[in-house]
């Protein structure tokens, strides 16, 4: 599966990716959505066309998606709290070596 990437999406542009995303019946039976206004009348109709259900969830419960909550607290407790971030390349430099020891030394194994 691939999906496009941009700094500002739009309801428009969410929904299109959502039909090129799931064009040949491979849509998933639920979406996990919180109250962005990403999620507008448009993608609203392009669930509704692909047969995707949507769960909402409530205003303020970030607990209800726990695998995000989960990396969010994992990257602050063992990666940005023991830093000082001076700007957004600084950080994602220090997100990119994070991910690199995770994914490679610390699950046993080297990578590249």
């Amino acid at each position: 599966m691939h999906i496009n990437v941009t700094t500002h999406p739009t309801t428009e542009w969410t929904a299109l990716q959502l039909r090129q995303t799931f064009m040949f019946d491979t849509a998933p039976r639920f979406l996990l959505r919180d109250h962005d206004k990403i999620y507008g009348d448009a993608v609203v109709d392009a669930l509704d066309e692909l047969g995707i259900e949507q769960v909402v969830t409530a205003v303020r419960g970030p607990w209800q998606n726990g695998d995000c909550e989960r990396v969010v607290g994992t990257l602050k407790r063992e990666c940005l709290n023991h830093m000082i971030v001076f700007n957004e390349a600084h950080a994602r430099r220090i997100l990119r070596g994070y991910l690199e020891y995770y994914h490679g030394w610390r699950a046993g194994c080297a990578v590249g």
